[in-house]
């Protein structure tokens, strides 16, 4: 039996039928935080418009936007799979400086889950994101941010408590060296943090649930003209093992992978090419064909294309950068508007979409059969890009998907993912809770890969248990008889997997070593 070493990584709850911090990492949901970074100066570039793009995925919602620092408060509805833009007031929710407390986030409540992306828009530097719900937050942060290569403007980061009396730590990487600093928001409080040097790999715990985000005021990336970025940062149990890249069609030779490890001595595949790299350690490797890439541990990557100053010829004008999604967070269904063009000479934005899936049947935009798949090298993934016109679009397969839409032009360049949902890889049933559900373990034996579950309560007592790969097949199930203490001998491949227990509502991610 080849010898494993099985390592919990994060504990979340598995199904929808309780609310609550720990679920399963997605997209969607009825509660969400959230601020905007700091960009360029009031005044310049024309005034900054600050919009939420709200998706009511399966049944009506009626939606509160609510500024508390503003006293501001509105109210929208949206029909099922109905998708809106909502442009928030004019004034001025961007933090200005480092080490800022500032009541400027922004909070959304609704009646059925939604789906949001936020998007600052403005000439040049345009930045989106998509959200993560409040249930989908966590205490642990590890940030993929940008450097500007030209050293004019500083790497960013902002926290936003969703709590009162939130206590956060920054260890700036490498966490140890740089020595660390603490502060307290309330609920509804941002903090922003500035530096000259790549804040990427920068640790943020907080000890209440906490939204983070992280990126550059503006940043030119290693070569090109620069842009503001901005990205919702997850907490460390989105980290995962196996993902997807597709070059921006526009711009295959600037294209580029930053890869982020959560552990040392992570070996990462990248297409045909390894690389190793350590806990807080960011590595960019240039890519120009669709692949998979695979880590030996949980990683973060993002994906960025480096712009172009080819002004006048039209040219991609500013970066991007887009966290990545794992192959294993599917959704089934998203709608979406294209972004608005800035009024800027006339410049019209070239829009596209990108879809990537195992199963392409019945995978319809619009309704319509999407046909032009094409197969990534060494997988069973397949891929399309396709140009989109402006307008709104709708999704679904009854399988899953992941992707992005993205646009540029030579006044800005935009791009935000598909959404994603964890809950995908195992069946919904919904089960009873219990607050011994979350009191297991994984005890792992080094020497022949066998492993014991450990717990402090009797809700899993005598339970069948099952064990999903990454793909969502189930590759294991036994019973566990805590009275036997019983050893079990899985003799998984390499990777990443969930164990689930039927008589709980909670799973446990692991990974799979030499």
């Amino acid at each position: 039996m080849k010898s494993i070493l099985v390592v919990l990584l994060f504990t979340f709850s598995l199904f929808l039928g309780k609310e609550g911090y720990g679920q399963n990492a997605q997209s969607s949901g009825k509660d969400f935080w959230f601020g905007y970074m700091e960009n360029l100066s009031p005044g310049v570039n024309n005034t900054p418009e600050f919009i939420v793009q709200l998706f009511a995925i399966d049944a009506d919602a009626s939606v509160e936007i609510e500024i508390p620092g503003r006293n501001y408060k509105r109210n929208v509805f949206l029909m099922a799979e109905e998708v809106l833009d909502i442009q928030l007031p004019s004034f001025d929710l961007e933090p200005r400086g480092s080490g800022v407390t500032s009541s400027l986030a922004v909070h959304l409540t609704s009646t059925s889950n939604i789906d949001v992306v936020a998007i600052h828009s403005r000439a040049f530097f345009s930045a989106t994101t998509r959200l993560l719900p409040t249930a989908s937050l966590g205490t642990d942060h590890m940030i993929l941010a940008a450097k500007d290569y030209r050293n004019q403007s500083p790497s960013s980061m902002l926290v936003v408590a969703t709590e009162n009396d939130t206590e956060v730590k920054v260890c700036q990487s490498p966490c140890g060296a740089k020595g660390e600093f603490r502060f307290r928001l309330n609920q509804g409080e941002t903090y922003q943090f500035q530096s000259p040097e790549d804040l990427t790999g920068t640790e943020i715990i907080g000890n209440k649930p906490i939204a983070v985000f992280s990126g550059a005021k503006q940043a030119a990336l290693v070569e090109g003209d620069d842009s503001h970025i901005y990205n919702a940062m997850p907490p460390l149990n989105y980290a995962d093992t196996v993902f997807a890249a597709v070059p921006h069609p526009r711009v295959k030779e600037s294209s580029y992978l930053s890869i982020l490890s959560l552990s040392d001595d992570t070996r990462v595949t990248i297409g045909g090419n390894t690389v190793f790299v350590n806990r807080g350690e960011k590595r960019d490797v240039k890519f120009n064909v669709p692949l998979i890439i695979k880590g030996s541990k949980p990683f973060f990557v993002s994906q960025y294309n480096s712009g172009s100053s080819a002004f006048l010829m039209g040219g991609t004008f500013g970066p991007s950068v887009r966290l990545l999604v794992p192959l294993n967070s599917r959704v089934k269904k998203m709608s979406f508007n294209t972004k608005k063009d800035i009024e800027w000479y006339g410049f019209k934005l070239i829009h596209g979409l990108c879809i990537i899936a195992e199963d392409t049947t019945n995978l319809r935009l619009n309704t319509n059969p999407i046909s032009n798949f094409i197969k990534i090298p060494n997988s069973v993934y397949f891929y399309s890009t396709q140009v989109i016109d402006s307008g709104t679009y709708n999704l679904e397969s009854p399988v899953g998907f992941i992707g992005n839409v993205y646009g540029s032009s030579p006044a800005e360049y935009y791009t935000f993912s598909l959404g994603y949902n964890d809950s995908l890889l195992v069946n919904s049933r919904i089960q009873s809770a219990s607050d011994d559900c979350s009191k297991w373990r994984i005890a792992s034996n080094l020497n022949n890969g066998e492993f014991q579950i450990l717990e402090n309560g009797s809700a899993i007592d005598g339970s069948d248990f099952e064990i999903y790969d990454s793909r969502a097949n189930l590759v294991y199930k036994n019973t566990y008889i805590k009275i036997n203490k019983q050893v079990f001998k899985p003799n998984l491949a390499i990777g990443m997997y969930y164990l689930r227990f039927d008589s709980c509502n909670t799973t446990k991610k692991f990974v799979v070593k030499n």
